[in-house]
């Protein structure tokens, strides 16, 4: 009798233990998930709000936009925005008669002070050609923008001032942030993959790991494998593409001209590890692609969807990337894919020459 009264109030303590523990876990999620929720909402307050004095994050638009006035960013000229939100000078919400109007979409590679991008040098030179046109070329370029942000900056800010041409300068914040081995880069979303992609605080982790830890405790493999130099050849991403068809069909729809550009990098095959420093070279923020011939594999892959899309579409191709290659890369750029001043002019003389053959 004694054995069984002690079986008898055993199982009360057992069920009393399970569901103390089952309490103690419920508590603990509830605080863990307290501040994560915490930590995001603060990374996206300061990135929103705080993170820079020229741009800042419109909430109805869902996106960064260029903050209108006049920015001191070093010790060179100001960054002018003007009030309709664009790198430069005033221009007229309705186009004059005479004026041939040009809008630059693109992301960092675009935007800038706009006498050291290409289209504030390819305003110039449009304006000291003697065809007896009268050119204006506004940049649309905003940091950080990938071609989904660039698809709603020609739709709600760009088509209401009348362009005669859009050029498109975007995709590497797509091939930096976007992994190409992840199923929801490819356009076949999950729901925790699209959460996790729009996670700022996963975004924040990415960053400090893959530029910051990443750098300091492992080097990039720069052995020349034919195997790495071929791994993304086959890589497509819908949402790219689709992103990029997309502005296309809405400018061809309004018969407005569109020109199209590659992207040029300063990798090249057989960097060395020096070479990688000193060219400030930036990996993409994911595991497998911490190798220079996976880098240029990938970056083939989106420059092929780029002239893909521009030969389907039978619309100019201005093919920076190639035109890069006729000269010392390592002296056209501050890092991976911006251009210094010097790649900025070549990028103003291939539009040019492009736009002389449209007209």
């Amino acid at each position: 009798m004694v054995g069984f009264r002690e079986h008898e109030h055993s199982v009360p303590r057992a069920q009393k233990s399970q569901i103390t523990l089952a309490r103690a876990t419920l508590f603990i999620t509830i605080i863990v998930v307290l501040i994560l929720l915490s930590l995001e909402g603060g990374i996206r307050v300061w990135s929103y709000y705080f993170r820079s004095s020229h741009e800042i994050y419109n909430a109805s638009k869902g996106r960064y936009e260029p903050v209108p006035g006049v920015h001191i960013l070093g010790n060179g000229p100001p960054l002018i925005v003007n009030s309709k939100g664009f790198i430069g000078v005033e221009f007229s919400a309705e186009k004059p008669k005479n004026v041939y109007r040009i809008f630059t979409i693109g992301d960092s590679c675009t935007f800038g002070i706009m006498e050291y991008t290409y289209p504030g040098v390819l305003h110039k030179m449009l304006h000291a050609d003697k065809s007896g046109k009268e050119f204006e070329v506004i940049n649309a370029g905003v940091e950080g923008y990938h071609s989904g942000f660039a698809l709603a900056r020609l739709k709600e800010d760009v088509l209401q001032y009348q362009p005669d041409l859009v050029t498109i300068y975007v995709g590497w914040n797509d091939f930096m942030k976007a992994n190409p081995e992840n199923l929801a880069e490819t356009g076949r979303y999950t729901a925790l993959a699209r959460l996790m992609e729009q996670s700022y605080l996963i975004k924040a982790y990415k960053k400090v790991i893959f530029s910051y830890v990443r750098p300091v405790l492992a080097k990039p493999n720069v052995v020349n494998t034919t195997d790495d130099l071929h791994f993304y050849d086959t890589f497509e991403s819908s949402e790219f593409r689709g992103n990029l068809l997309e502005m296309i069909k809405i400018l061809k729809a309004k018969h407005i001209k569109a020109l199209i550009m590659t992207r040029p990098t300063v990798v090249r095959e057989g960097m060395s590890e020096e070479d990688i420093k000193r060219q400030n070279v930036m990996f993409p923020w994911y595991g497998n692609a911490y190798s220079v011939n996976k880098l240029l594999s990938l970056h083939r892959a989106y420059n092929r969807m780029i002239r893909s899309v521009a030969e389907h579409e039978e619309i100019p191709l201005v093919d920076l990337d190639a035109e890069f290659e006729k000269y010392d890369k390592y002296s056209l750029f501050w890092d991976t894919m911006h251009p210094n001043e010097k790649g900025q002019r070549i990028i103003a003389d291939s539009i040019y020459a492009k736009i002389q053959e449209m007209l």
